[in-house]
């Protein structure tokens, strides 16, 4: 499978699962993982999932990071009222 092949094939799959609504950049990547998996290109789908995986781990620290930023304002700005 060449990577033109790929491509249409994402697209195929996109077009026919997303007839009536907008596909999230997660289910794109999903479709993009599985086709990749089912071709012969085994160590990119790899990549890509640990690609993923990564980061989506540090988008959970950022999260988290900002929950912890607010925690800090509203403890400080309870300090300043008291």
């Amino acid at each position: 499978m060449k990577i033109d092949e790929i491509l249409n094939e994402i697209e195929l799959i996109i077009k026919e699962d997303f007839k009536n609504n907008y596909p999230t950049v997660e289910s794109i990547q999903d479709i993009v993982e599985e086709v990749l998996m089912s071709s012969k290109y085994h160590q990119i789908a790899k990549r890509y999932i640990l690609y993923r995986d990564k980061r989506k781990k540090k988008n959970e620290l950022e999260v988290i990071s900002k929950e912890k930023r607010k925690v800090n304002e509203r403890f400080l700005e309870g300090l300043k009222w008291n």
